[in-house]
């Protein structure tokens, strides 16, 4: 792959229509972070990560900020020398790194192969009730 020609960066609130329950409390939305990345051969990859605090130590604020800083120094740098900065920050901020990380990935095997085709694939629901009787209802 070639070195990074532009990176384009979106923060996402989105909320739930039922709260998703967790030990911690209940989670309204998601926050999440879309990192999209077009090489200098043309080839795009696109990335995410949902900062859920729990699952990380990182915030929405802290990785917001931390991927426009890293996006900046990434473009038109070399694949190695990118993967040298993004590796600093993995032990630190794995979820923000993995958005940025994902995209890079992405956009060096699009140079390698196409997709003929695309599919829908339905997703699973998550069971939030908590008595029986909600439960089957819910299920």
């Amino acid at each position: 792959m070639k070195s990074l020609e532009s990176i384009t960066l979106h923060r996402l609130k989105l909320p739930l229509k039922v709260p998703y329950k967790l030990a911690f409390g209940p989670v309204t939305h998601f926050d999440t972070l879309i990192a999209s990345v077009i090489d200098t051969d043309g080839n795009q990859g696109l990335g995410e990560a949902t900062i859920l605090t729990g699952y990380t130590p990182e915030t929405i604020e802290g990785s917001w900020a931390l991927i426009q800083a890293l996006a900046k120094d990434l473009v038109l740098q070399s694949a190695e020398s990118n993967q040298e900065l993004l590796d600093q920050y993995l032990a630190s901020d794995p979820f923000t790194v993995t958005a940025l990380a994902s995209a890079i990935e992405l956009a060096k095997q699009r140079s390698s192969f196409s997709i003929e085709y695309f599919t829908s694939v339905p997703i699973l629901g998550v069971v939030n009730s908590e008595s029986l009787q909600d439960l089957e209802l819910e299920i």
